[in-house]
């Protein structure tokens, strides 16, 4: 659902009017198309953002809408987390027993799923609760089985927690040495939480810087790859630009070479034409001239016949 994922991002982001916008759009056109787990998401996200908007009346509607949901579709753990958020909500308004009736429905769920920072979490709400009602021997329990969780599971932002409320609650109770105590210890998780964030943020803008470097990098090098290309471009079109010519001048030399020689063929078979006409021509000039011999013989004989009878 892509407006449940805005919804998501800006309410990360703290940007809760924009989440309100999102998750209203994502929970009715999750209604619609009836996919009740969607909604409920939506409605507990939708609940979350108008409670750090301070809308508390709007905050308990939304939240109390994604338990029932949860409900519904037997989601133990949607209807433990939902008893989680409506009891911050009771908590926010100054209803501790509500708060606490919440938390204790929500820490039997969460045993139930072997939920251990689910567990923590309702343990150090309840301990908070239980100082603020002068209950302060079930508020240290509750809080060190918190503690003792956190510390286990390594969630350092919930031991934080832990320490805050002992601070306070011992500060309400005036045991002052432990609410000092406990303030030094919430000082040094809190630096180190601060460290911590901060090497990551720095990690996280070294890699960020990295990895645009690396960017840049291959943007240069394709750049340099894109300009040898096209000089390899241009050198190949040069090439065939030589090859062609070659091509097209070897084949005018040999189309004149071809012209060439059949012209020197045809004037060779014209010339051994003219000489064969010409042996004929001699031969009947031979012929010829044997023939007029003759008739001159011929003639000369006719005439001495003539002459010699006229002697007589």
């Amino acid at each position: 659902d892509p407006a449940n994922n805005f919804g998501n991002v800006y309410l990360r982001t703290n940007n809760y009017q924009q989440a309100d916008k999102y998750m209203l759009m994502s929970m009715n056109i999750c209604e619609k198309l009836g996919k009740k787990k969607m909604v409920e998401l939506a409605a507990g996200n939708l609940g979350l953002a108008y409670e750090n908007m301070n809308d508390h009346e709007k905050a308990l509607e939304y939240l109390m809408k994604s338990k029932k949901i949860s409900e519904e579709v037997n989601d133990k753990d949607g209807i433990s987390s939902a008893l989680i958020n409506i009891g911050n909500v009771y908590d926010n308004t100054g209803d501790v027993d509500k708060a606490l009736e919440d938390y204790k429905q929500a820490i039997i769920i969460k045993k139930e799923l072997g939920d251990e920072e689910g567990i923590a979490i309702c343990n150090d709400n309840m301990g908070k609760d239980y100082f603020a009602k002068g209950n302060s021997k079930e508020a240290v329990e509750n809080l060190q089985l918190a503690l003792k969780e956190g510390e286990k599971i390594g969630e350092k932002l919930l031991v934080q927690d832990v320490y805050k409320n002992f601070a306070v609650g011992y500060a309400k109770m005036k045991n002052y040495a432990l609410a000092y105590n406990y303030l030094n210890k919430y000082t040094d998780i809190t630096d180190s939480i601060f460290n911590e964030q901060s090497a990551q943020q720095s990690a996280q803008a070294q890699a960020q810087y990295d990895t645009e470097k690396k960017q840049k990098q291959i943007e240069l090098l394709q750049k340099d790859k894109e300009k040898q290309a096209a000089v390899a471009e241009a050198e190949l079109r040069k090439k065939r630009v030589i090859v062609f010519s070659s091509i097209a001048i070897i084949l005018l030399l040999a189309g004149f070479t071809f012209f060439m020689v059949n012209r020197f063929v045809v004037i060779r078979g014209q010339k051994k034409v003219i000489e064969e006409q010409k042996v004929l021509v001699d031969e009947k000039n031979i012929k010829l001239e044997e023939a007029k011999a003759i008739v001159e013989e011929k003639n000369k004989d006719i005439l001495d016949s003539i002459n010699y009878a006229k002697r007589l």
